[in-house]
């Protein structure tokens, strides 16, 4: 350590506790007759959350007997004024709620149901403490129905639809009120003290985030219930979303005040089939898909009260040995995962980046500005699948498992920071700095497209083979042998990381979670065997 950090050892320990009480609280009544089914629920819910925690560390000890068990042997922190070596904190928060669901069934043809759940949290503001989150929904079982009975081919079918209201308060403890914190050392009346001051904004009209879900769909069973699955189409909306903005100082005491400011809409299609496409006495196949659209959009930053910014940049990269800044940014009117960049146009005499203007010219990247960025890509999938396959011959088993996203592009940070020439000092480039990339020779990492890809894949995920005994013995009925190999292989045009390396949720989607770093997918392969008594 002493080495590395020129310190003669350094030591730390540290604790974590989080406790949770609860209390559950229900009723369940029901009752029929011939014709009409009724479930009546109600309840009542109790939760408080404390979590606290205690670190203490210290530096240069003449000894490392004992480790991290006499911290104060250590002489770093009684060295300088302010180090302080040790650090706490406490939170707590409780969560009530009182719910109830009346469900309703005519003839197993028609149903209904309504819930309501009135909810208080402590984490909001003195005025809205409570939200009610009421849900409703409607079917229909068409194949019921007398003008049904002589449609043969028809097994199952229903049309259902449903409304609900959702909230939420996924947050820290104590952003409604004013706070303060310590800050710096302050030399005053001959010694030193911490100095003391305001680090938020009260916010008694702290709310709750609310979610408005609708959807309408249609389950089926089809020709002999050979075809089955459901269709639907989903409308989410979130309302009042909940983050710090950016408020005038004064009259607040900090620059930012956490607000609920900002609406988001997500819309898509989701679809559900499952075939028997063969049943034979010595052979089965059959195959799943499901499959999902997304259409999603930042709809506004602003409310009747707060007026914010049109856009919001997300996190940076690491600077090193560039400053590539942000890549990303939530634009109200746009979909969430937009890269905004440069747009490349290739490489200079001297081996730098070139990029487009504004005004489609060529200029040199240094001579780029917000102003010339546009979007290049969108890191969020319009369509996700997967693909189910089970095989049987005889005693032989075989299930495929594929999945894939589609309509998206990644950003390859990796080949940013390493698949450079003019990459950091001492760093092991990759072998595409003097081949893919050997052009760039002076640029450094800068965002633009010539990073971006199309992340378009499909993975088989999953593969096992089997094979079944039917052992007649008194001690076993049967046994199965099985091999199962993960992460097979990848059909994608981009050629670069493992695609599970990239994320593809979230508000910063298309880019590796980490940025900088990677930890390498591997393929694995399991043998196993079953046996039933």
């Amino acid at each position: 350590m002493s080495n590395k950090t020129g310190r003669n050892g350094e030591a730390q320990r540290k604790y974590d506790k989080n406790k949770q009480e609860t209390l559950e609280w229900l009723v369940n009544y029901g009752f029929d007759t011939d014709s009409h089914h009724f479930k009546l629920m109600g309840g009542y819910s109790y939760q408080y959350f404390v979590n606290d925690g205690l670190s203490a560390e210290n530096k240069d000890f003449s000894s490392d007997l004992l480790g991290p068990d006499n911290l104060g042997s250590g002489t770093y922190n009684s060295s300088a004024i302010g180090r302080l070596g040790m650090g706490s904190y406490k939170n707590d928060s409780k969560l009530i709620a009182f719910f109830g669901r009346a469900s309703y069934n005519f003839k197993d043809k028609y149903f209904a149901t309504f819930s309501l759940r009135h909810e208080g949290s402590s984490k909001f503001g003195a005025n809205h403490k409570w939200g009610s989150f009421p849900a409703v929904s409607a079917g229909w079982r068409l194949s019921e129905e007398e003008f049904m009975k002589d449609v043969t081919w028809v097994n199952e079918l229903k049309l259902r639809g449903d409304y609900g209201e959702t909230g939420n308060q996924d947050f820290a403890s104590y952003q409604s009120l004013s706070t303060m914190g310590s800050w710096q050392l302050v030399y005053y009346n001959g010694t030193y003290i911490k100095e003391w001051g305001f680090d938020k904004n009260a916010n008694p009209d702290l709310k709750w985030e609310k979610g408005k879900n609708w959807n309408v769909g249609v389950d089926f069973s089809l020709f002999d219930n050979m075809l089955s699955g459901s269709v639907n189409y989903y409308s989410r909306k979130q309302q009042d979303l909940l983050g710090n903005y950016n408020v005038s100082l004064p009259p607040n005491s900090s620059a930012t005040t956490f607000l609920n400011v900002g609406t988001m809409r997500n819309r898509g299609v989701e679809i559900e089939l499952t075939l028997n496409a063969v049943r034979t006495r010595n052979f089965d196949w059959t195959t799943s898909f499901i499959g999902s659209t997304s259409d999603n959009r930042f709809v506004s930053f602003s409310n009747q009260t707060h007026k914010g910014q049109k856009f919001y940049w997300l996190s940076s990269f690491p600077a090193y040995p560039g400053n590539p800044g942000p890549l990303q940014r939530i634009e109200e009117g746009e979909r969430i995962g937009n890269f905004y960049t440069f747009e490349y146009a290739g490489v200079d005499d001297a081996g730098n980046w070139l990029i487009y203007s504004k005004d489609g010219d060529k200029i040199p990247v240094d001579q780029g500005t917000d102003d010339d960025k546009r979007v290049v890509g969108n890191g969020l999938p319009k369509f996700n699948m997967s693909w189910n396959n089970t095989l049987r011959y005889r005693n032989f088993d075989l299930t495929l498992y594929f999945r894939g996203n589609f309509g998206f592009q990644v950003y390859d940070s990796m080949n940013l920071y390493y698949g450079l020439q003019s990459a950091a000092p001492n760093t092991n480039v990759l072998s595409s700095a003097y081949d893919a990339n050997k052009a760039v020779t002076t640029g450094k990492n800068v965002h633009n497209s010539y990073f971006v890809h199309d992340g378009d894949f499909v993975k088989l995920d999953v593969a096992t083979l089997g094979y079944n005994w039917n052992i007649n013995c008194r001690w076993v009925n049967s046994l199965r042998v099985y091999f199962t190999a993960r992460n097979l292989f990848t059909v994608s045009r981009y050629k670069g990381l493992d695609m599970d390396a990239f994320a593809v949720n979230g508000m910063e989607p298309g880019v590796p979670g980490n940025k900088i770093s990677y930890y390498p997918s591997t393929r694995q392969y399991l043998f196993g065997v079953q046996l039933n008594f």
